[in-house]
């Protein structure tokens, strides 16, 4: 493996077409080299610049790098353009995802896809893919418009695993956001890993995964996500952070699974500004006290408008099941990880780093836990999060917003970015609260009002995790079709089909409601505990 990628790799770039999106121009290409094994690469890569006129001098670069299954998409190009960058973006995807044929990259024969175990070095598309960026660079940097002493890179999901990777390899870049994606697949109990073996593995694991390249990031990282992504677990990326030695933020939004809030994309574009382009500096990152109050830090032109601690009680639970809690503060005696959030006027957010004040979860009995809450789960905001389908892990939308019901702080109150039919997909953590799941349950019950709107096709997925870590899904469909006005979606242990063999009520983490709704707007709570 290369120690780092090779300014002057790019052999030829072949112009493919000229699109127009979002009123600007996007230019693609063929980007034609060869890996490190001699064999011939066909990078399907874009570019878009910011309209005539915004800018003047040369441009700061963003090299966009998507996720699993995603390709160039015109909107992250766009997105960027609009902040004053030259921006370009590259397909690294293997297989038969439904993409253009035409606007493919070929690889060498044999390249698997990066969620594919692999036996040799050769078949892996990491380094490739570490490789293209450096091509794509090649590519904008013999642009006019393009400064090439300012390049940064952004990354989502797998593109945000390979940011990590390319920040270790490309001495070329300023600044990297990596979003979601921070490493860590073998750990315990990780949902998604890599079946490689022996040498290959071995590669994978020091030189590509995220985990192993902290001493070896070369710009500035900023690091943003969601608390329960599954794919960025929170405590792994932050025993990564705190190992780095180059700047860092980070900043997650509470309950979400790889989706973004907007403090999140307004600090991964303040931090690209500040490194590429002279943009004001973002704030110290804040610190969380032992006594859970938060040192933060004001700007002189970035004041602070609010500050929030969340905190998850003593569970054992993955992280991309934990059920964070905003209030009310409790006893630190009850809390086993928190982490305190700034926002500023400006919009963007920072987290301070996580803190543990459990050891060991697994060594506290069921028992121990504190008093049960009451039946009725007493914060809306804190138990409820959209699931898949309901938002994007793109920067450039910010597809719903939730705020608490007037008067009623069971109750909250969304609103999606959508003018037509479209889907529900929430999800309810508050079964990961050991002080609400616990003793004889019937039922829990979640109640929606759909604001007048008519809602069809809703469907129960019931979410468990086992003590041996064993996952699984049980299912149950809402058999009275609610249609308009209120309703309320039982959900029985006995009817979830499917679930594990042995599963019980306290291993249920999650329950997501799907279906479809005429409107853009519902209240959803109270989430009410029925006993037997």
């Amino acid at each position: 493996m290369l120690n780092h990628n090779r300014p002057g790799t790019l052999r030829r770039a072949v112009p493919f077409d000229v699109q127009a999106h979002d009123g600007l121009s996007i230019e693609t290409a063929f980007l034609e080299f060869e890996d490190r094994f001699g064999r011939p690469v066909r990078l399907y890569a874009a570019r878009c610049f910011p309209p005539e006129g915004a800018a003047s001098g040369k441009l700061p670069l963003v090299v966009h790098q998507p996720g699993g299954g995603q390709t160039v998409f015109p909107s992250d190009l766009t997105f960027l353009a609009r902040h004053g960058f030259a921006a370009a973006s590259f397909d690294w995807q293997v297989g038969a995802f439904d993409h253009d044929p035409k606007r493919k990259s070929l690889w060498p024969e044999g390249v698997r896809n990066q969620g594919e175990g692999i036996e040799r070095v050769e078949q892996a598309i990491l380094p490739l893919a570490i490789q293209s960026c450096g091509v794509v660079i090649d590519w904008m940097t013999q642009h006019p418009k393009v400064d090439a002493d300012r390049v940064g890179v952004v990354g989502i999901s797998w593109g945000g695993y390979l940011t990590w990777a390319v920040n270790a390899h490309e001495t070329r870049l300023k600044a990297a956001v990596p979003v979601f994606g921070c490493g860590g697949l073998w750990e315990f109990g990780r949902p998604l890993h890599t079946a490689s073996k022996g040498a290959a593995l071995a590669a994978w694991r020091s030189q590509w995964d995220a985990l192993a390249l902290a001493s070896r990031q070369i710009s500035p990282v900023c690091w943003i996500s969601s608390t329960n992504d599954f794919f960025g677990y929170h405590a792994s990326a932050n025993a990564l952070l705190d190992q780095l030695a180059v700047p860092h933020r980070r900043s997650c939004d509470p309950n979400n699974n790889h989706h973004v809030g907007p403090g999140e994309s307004a600090l991964a574009v303040a931090w690209l500004k500040h490194y590429l382009a002279g943009g004001l500096a973002v704030a110290n990152e804040p610190a969380l006290r032992d006594d859970l109050a938060i040192n933060a830090h004001d700007t002189k032109d970035d004041p602070i408008v609010e500050r929030q601690v969340w905190w998850t009680p003593v569970a054992d639970v993955p992280d991309d099941y934990r059920c964070w809690l905003q209030s009310p503060l409790p006893d630190r005696s009850l809390v086993e990880r928190a982490f305190g959030r700034v926002r500023y006027r400006s919009g963007i957010t920072l987290d301070t780093p996580l803190r543990s004040f459990v050891a060991d979860p697994r060594s506290l009995a069921r028992s121990s836990a504190p008093a049960e809450l009451p039946d009725t789960w007493p914060h809306a905001l804190d138990g409820t999060c959209s699931h898949w389908g309901l938002r994007s892990t793109q920067l450039h939308r910010v597809d719903v917003n939730v705020a608490a019901a007037p008067g009623d702080p069971t109750r909250a109150q969304w609103e999606v970015a959508r003018k037509d039919a479209g889907p529900v997909a929430v999800s309810f953590r508050g079964v990961a609260d050991p002080r609400w799941n616990r003793g004889p349950i019937a039922a829990v019950e979640i109640h929606f009002d759909w604001q007048g709107a008519t809602a069809t096709a809703l469907n129960i997925s019931g979410e468990f995790v086992l003590p041996d870590g064993r996952r699984g899904t049980g299912t149950q469909a809402v058999t009275a079709e609610p249609g308009a006005g209120k309703a309320c979606v039982a959900v029985r242990l006995e009817e979830l089909k499917n679930r594990p063999a042995g599963a019980t009520w306290a291993d249920l983490k999650k329950i997501i409601v799907t279906g479809q709704i005429t409107g853009n707007r519902f209240i959803m709570g109270p989430m009410v505990r029925r006993r037997g």
